[in-house]
């Protein structure tokens, strides 16, 4: 502890690696990946953590920006930060996710509406809702969480990101462990 890191480019490896999901393999859909913490990945994925941990072959280690990439042609990634974690707050943690994932990097000021948040950006993102309406439909479900879910998403909202990018057509390419 203590030193803002924490080994979320394991995580990210064994989701682009070893995610199956019916979205993507029946129908070429992106799925969706909320990572949620404090901290940040490493730089890089550790070549002897993965074969330790996760049994896969790996010569040399990667850039956690590399496997962020592929992670991406998978799923929309999204991180939350919630306020009132160790780190919150801190500047230079939120601006490495960014550098990952671009304004997909949410920043909750309640660890309680993680779920709430998640709905909503799904629900929006689909174009099943548009913001009001997501947060008229929690607000009757869980009153109070309107605030703060709407104050997370108010930023990705304004910027249109807030959009599934699409479809996958094709295989899913894999950047080879060794060549890093």
């Amino acid at each position: 502890g203590g030193q803002t890191t924490e080994s979320y480019e394991l995580a990210m490896w064994f989701m682009a690696r070893h995610a199956d999901m019916d979205c993507l393999n029946l129908r070429g859909d992106k799925g969706y990946l909320f990572l949620i913490g404090d901290e940040q990945p490493y730089d890089a994925v550790s070549s002897r953590q993965v074969r330790d941990l996760i049994g896969d072959a790996m010569q040399d280690d990667m850039p956690t920006s590399v496997i962020a990439e592929e992670l991406k042609a998978k799923f929309e990634v999204y991180v939350i930060l919630p306020v009132g974690a160790s780190n919150s707050g801190n500047k230079r943690i939120e601006e490495h996710w960014k550098r990952l994932f671009g304004q997909h990097v949410l920043t909750l000021d309640s660890p309680d509406n993680v779920t709430e948040l998640i709905a909503a950006t799904i629900g929006i993102a689909e174009g099943v809702v548009d913001k009001d309406g997501a947060l008229k439909d929690l607000e009757e479900v869980t009153p109070g969480v309107s605030g703060s879910v709407g104050s997370a998403l108010a930023k990705v909202v304004s910027t249109g990101v807030l959009k599934k990018r699409g479809s996958i057509s094709g295989d899913i390419v894999h950047a080879a462990a060794e060549e890093v």
